[in-house]
């Protein structure tokens, strides 16, 4: 049964709306848009790009003269700017919204964090790319003779 048999009395005029439970009252709510800057400062993309940037640029320096590992980078590469340019993609349509300069709470899916918890759980992943990128050039540069 889809309508409660309230319901069904009401938008038949059996009862009026004001003598229904109140359970039974459907409220609209406000719609609001949705908010496309991740609450994100610039600096934060910046250092995610760069992050990404010097871990191919380790990889490109210690696999350069190998042209099956360069296919793979450039593959890898193609993925990343696919993977940051989709979301740009898509976070340029419709109303621009202002870019995010405060430092209060950033909203996550799991609650509030707070701005320098929720900076350092983005920004770990990719510089701890980066250095593994580093760590493996140090490597090459240390056996290479």
């Amino acid at each position: 049964m889809l309508m409660s048999p309230i319901m069904v009395a009401a938008e038949t005029g059996a009862v009026e709306y004001d003598q229904m439970p109140r359970e039974c009252v459907v409220i609209a709510a406000h719609r609001t848009g949705e908010s496309r800057t991740f609450e994100l400062p610039m600096s934060v993309w910046y250092t995610m790009f760069i992050s990404y940037a010097v871990f191919f640029g380790a990889l490109l320096a210690v696999t350069g003269s190998d042209r099956g590992a360069l296919f793979m980078i450039a593959i890898s590469m193609g993925y990343t700017v696919m993977y940051f340019g989709t979301a740009a993609a898509l976070n340029m349509v419709g109303q621009q919204a202002p870019v995010a300069a405060n430092h209060d709470d950033i909203d996550t899916y799991t609650g509030l964090l707070g701005y320098n918890a929720a900076i350092a759980q983005i920004l770990t992943v990719p510089i701890l790319v980066a250095f593994f990128g580093c760590v493996v050039a140090a490597i090459y540069a240390a056996i290479t003779p």
